[in-house]
């Protein structure tokens, strides 16, 4: 679907290509004209994408994942004292946990991501690289990274790359690399909307020389009078900014452009919507539109359509750090903060999963990151919330028994 839309709609980049002006004009407008405008729409950022990673990384990056051990019998626990308990708490301690991992995040969206790790004292500490800077090939069949002069291996760097998209060389490839075309097109159709819409949309400028320039050059007009368009009306900065015409013109406003405006301004909205799709965004989210109480199930489909499969990538790339024998050791993030309203509301909703048996005691102490207490593994059933273990349940079928062969009904045999 991406890629009909890319070719139906390149072809309207004829239209939006703003016009080429006379050679004799000699100003400088706020965008280039003629095809140097597709240069810069390729380099620029564009404001779709910079949301959707900016969303991502803060909603992923506001959490840490923890080490735990598997308890015989289910549940789990904080494995507190292991050292990448440590790191993954505090991973450097030259910036917040939450700038460290929303950075990380960023860069694995970007691609990949490379985390030093140094070791001291039985210790660890990370060290997020510069992942534009970072050289990673194969050499003897082993994977090696350059960083300046040095040269690591995996014993000392994380490689995350983005999991979506892998190529050959194992490396992860960019969202953006694959929609380079649909965001370019994105930032020309944002450019286009600025230089002829910006200072009213739906309207455009009409100037009148008047009878002083009828016997002058209109070459001199225009190098007289566009400058002051540039300092004065281009941009949404300049919106409303008074404009001082040249002696003996006029200014005036039409609104002839108003569909074009429109049809414009949908088009826009369409490749922005495919865009916060690629990534796995809810539009909405981007675009404040929130129509029907919607905020929260779109948070809710991006929480389980890119936060939870990024972040089990992520997890996955830290149990490398784990040894063999750590088999019963793993790492993983707890969703439950990023829906969590209040403390009261975490209690009674972990208290009626307690209650139905959903969840152990221990598995909703873990939750609220508190110890586990001595019986806190077995699941409790609604009936008086007993234990459901199968003494229980023999004791229950017992009494049931006792009761069909009394028919007094009462506790005589």
């Amino acid at each position: 679907m991406i890629k009909l839309t890319i070719y139906y709609y390149m072809n309207l980049l004829k239209f939006l290509r703003p016009r080429k002006r006379s050679a004799t004009i000699d100003y400088s407008p706020t965008y280039v004209v003629g095809d140097s405008i597709f240069n810069w729409a390729y380099s620029a950022a564009n404001p779709t994408v910079e949301n959707c990673k900016l969303r991502i990384a803060r909603t992923l990056g506001s959490i840490k994942p923890r080490l735990y051990i598997r308890r015989r019998g289910g549940g789990r626990q904080l494995m507190v004292g292991h050292p990448l308990f440590s790191a993954l708490r505090d991973p450097n301690p030259a910036t917040t946990s939450i700038s460290f991992y929303s950075v990380l995040v960023t860069n694995i969206i970007e691609g990949n991501a490379y985390i030093k790790i140094d070791r001291v004292a039985g210790q660890m500490l990370f060290s997020l690289l510069n992942a534009r800077l970072v050289r990673a090939s194969v050499e003897g069949g082993k994977r090696v990274y350059y960083y300046g002069t040095n040269k690591y291996t995996d014993n000392d760097i994380l490689h995350f790359p983005y999991p979506f998209d892998i190529d050959a060389n194992g490396l992860g490839v960019s969202i953006e690399t694959r929609l380079k075309d649909l965001i370019a097109l994105d930032n020309a159709i944002n450019a286009y909307i600025k230089m002829y819409f910006g200072n009213a949309a739906g309207k455009r400028l009409v100037i009148e020389p008047g009878d002083k320039w009828a016997d002058r050059p209109l070459d001199e007009f225009y190098q007289l009078f566009a400058p002051a368009i540039q300092k004065f009306v281009i941009g949404a900065e300049n919106a409303g900014k008074p404009l001082i015409p040249p002696a003996g013109s006029k200014i005036t406003t039409v609104d002839q452009t108003l569909n074009l405006y429109q049809d414009v301004e949908t088009l826009k909205k369409h490749i922005e919507q495919q865009i916060a799709q690629a990534y796995g965004v809810p539009y909405s989210l981007i675009s404040e539109e929130n129509k029907y109480g919607s905020l929260e199930l779109n948070q809710l489909h991006m929480l389980a359509d890119v936060i939870q499969p990024l972040g089990t990538a992520i997890t996955q790339t830290f149990e490398r750090l784990l040894t063999p024998e750590e088999n019963a050791l793993y790492v993983a993030y707890d969703y439950m903060q990023l829906l969590n309203s209040d403390p009261k509301t975490t209690v009674d909703y972990l208290a009626k999963e307690v209650q139905s048996g959903l969840l152990t005691i221990n598995e909703a102490r873990s939750k609220l990151e508190l110890d586990a207490v001595e019986g806190g593994d077995t699941p409790l059933v609604p009936a008086n919330q007993w234990p459901l273990t199968q003494e229980n349940i023999d004791a229950f079928f017992a009494q049931s028994k006792l009761a069909l062969n009394n028919p007094a009904g009462d506790d005589k045999s």
